[in-house]
């Protein structure tokens, strides 16, 4: 059975680009839900950057879709 799935999962994966395969794999390894976060929208997962930007990623049918922000400074 493992052996089943490992081919169809091959299979499935030869059919998608790489930038499509990378982007997936950064939705799940990278992106966070928080709340309460200042600055942030926290209903979209996102990821903090060094240089004062925030990098919000949407799923959908297994298409990634990445937008990237400035963070919003409270005054």
């Amino acid at each position: 059975m493992a052996v089943s799935i490992g081919a169809a999962a091959g299979w499935w994966l030869q059919g998608m680009n790489q930038p499509r395969m990378v982007k997936l794999f950064a939705y799940a390894a990278d992106y966070d839900l928080a709340t309460a976060y200042p600055g942030v929208d926290a209903s979209v997962p996102f990821r903090l950057h060094d240089n004062g930007v925030v990098s919000y990623a949407t799923f959908s049918r297994w298409d990634v879709t990445i937008r990237v922000a400035r963070i919003q400074e409270s005054k």
